[in-house]
């Protein structure tokens, strides 16, 4: 079921996309974001051979990458055009 969700503003779209596209990870990693929606982002991510370890699994560091990725849109999603956030270890609590 896909969730619901306002269009965003042109503009918004356009800056949260920029970000993504200026992001040297996100394109290391060849993530897309084909949907993009007031509080909903779906992102995709073709897994390639190098995104295995050595005995042939899919790295967990791969999906957690994705999910932190799709979580920081999210942010902006809040947070507009200030969307610096810092996450160190020892300062994010469950």
């Amino acid at each position: 079921m896909k969730p619901e969700g306002k269009v965003l503003t042109p503009d918004k779209e356009a800056y949260l996309r920029e970000r993504l596209a200026n992001n040297p990870f996100v394109r290391f990693m060849g993530v897309e974001v084909p949907e993009l929606k007031e509080g909903y982002a779906r992102f995709t991510l073709k897994i390639r051979p190098d995104f295995h370890n050595s005995q042939g699994f899919l790295q967990g560091g791969v999906i957690a990458s994705l999910a932190d990725e799709a979580g920081l849109t999210l942010v902006g999603f809040l947070r507009g055009t200030t969307m610096n956030v810092y996450a160190g270890a020892h300062r994010v609590s469950p």
